[in-house]
């Protein structure tokens, strides 16, 4: 009795040793598979482009300050730049709800709907940004710039030279408003006041080429 008894102890000791080994080689493959899931989600998660490293930076900075409206006005720039004006718009809103009077947000809310093409509500935003009262000169300029882009793509060339002419008031070297003032006047047939305008554009750049092309044009229909 004593022999089985030892020896079944011995054949005990060695299943459960197998068992022990197992055991240990089942959870080192469990935290190798663990190790290896892990490492894969986070490089499925991670940024790859510059666009989307930007759009996680801003999102967190919006968790980080989620009572500050320039970091939610930052996120929706970044959604307008890789073309979520949908996302822009409610992140624009947000921002508003914090601060209802932002120029920057206002002014941002009708680009992002001019880009949607959504005209009215573009112009309905930007003519809310030119009536806040404490912004700055080039804010006011970038206002009434995109008011006139939202005119002249609506065809309204009139409304839209108004506008680029107030662009043109809070930012007189602004060689690009200078330009649009001149398309405006071209669609309207003002042949004297486009060609004055392109001019103004060269002294500026002057090797500017689209004025430059634009004169060419023009300067032959000129009335004498």
């Amino acid at each position: 009795m004593t022999a089985v008894h030892s020896y079944r102890v011995k054949r005990s000791v060695k299943i459960l040793k197998r068992v022990i080994i197992l055991l240990v080689i089942g959870t080192i493959l469990i935290i190798l598979l663990t190790i290896y899931s892990v490492r894969e989600q986070k490089e499925i998660e991670a940024p790859r482009t510059a666009a989307e490293r930007a759009l996680l930076d801003a999102k967190e900075e919006v968790q980080r300050n989620p009572r500050n409206p320039q970091a939610r006005i930052k996120l929706a720039r970044v959604y307008i730049g890789i073309g979520k004006h949908e996302d822009a718009v409610k992140t624009l809103k947000s921002a508003l709800n914090i601060d209802p009077d932002n120029i920057e947000a206002l002014y941002l809310l009708g680009v992002a709907y001019y880009e949607a093409g959504e005209l009215s509500n573009s112009l309905h935003y930007l003519k809310k940004a030119a009536r806040v009262k404490d912004g700055f000169a080039p804010q006011y300029s970038l206002v009434y710039f995109q008011m006139g882009n939202v005119y002249f793509k609506a065809g309204k060339y009139e409304d839209a030279a108004k506008a680029y002419k107030k662009a043109i008031a809070f930012e007189p070297e602004a060689a690009d408003y200078v330009y649009a003032l001149g398309q405006a006047y071209e669609k309207m047939g003002n042949t004297e006041e486009a060609i004055k305008a392109y001019k103004g554009v060269l002294k500026f750049i002057p090797d500017d080429e689209r004025a430059k092309k634009a004169l060419q044009r023009l300067e032959p229909l000129r009335k004498e």
